[in-house]
């Protein structure tokens, strides 16, 4: 348990996988047994915590770019799709991005990363078979 400063909440481990990275708690973070032994053993007693509030999130794996869409609960992603496309820009420069599995995410807010876009493909390179000397 590492307890945060707002009394009664912290950071813990839990026998609940369901509920790791999901709003199920009065406002505590859950984490699996072993990666709260981890940060545990990392943490100094006063370390600053940073609890970032951000429903929609994107990621780069390989080509594929994915967003993940939970619901906003506080009501503050008012312009996802600026949000959307300043994020991809950064991290994934010249994706295509597919608006339309973009807007059914939005609209499922199921917390499942979804592809869409994908980064375009760099020309391929070849450097000459030809062997360097004389020929003959």
């Amino acid at each position: 348990w590492l307890g945060l400063s707002a009394k009664g909440y912290g950071i813990h481990g839990t026998n609940r996988p369901y509920g790791i990275g999901r709003r199920v708690s009065g406002g505590c973070i859950r984490l699996y047994p072993t990666d709260i032994d981890t940060l545990f053993n990392q943490t100094d007693l006063g370390t600053t915590v940073r609890i970032i509030y951000q429903p929609i999130k994107l990621g780069r794996r390989g080509t594929q770019l994915f967003l993940e869409a939970h619901p906003d609960f506080a009501g503050r992603d008012s312009i996802p799709r600026e949000q959307i496309t300043r994020a991809a820009g950064t991290l994934a420069p010249g994706a295509v991005l597919d608006w339309n599995r973009i807007e059914q995410a939005l609209k499922d807010r199921a917390g499942i990363p979804v592809p869409i876009g994908d980064l375009p493909k760099l020309p391929v390179t070849t450097q000459s078979s030809k062997a360097k000397g004389s020929s003959g």
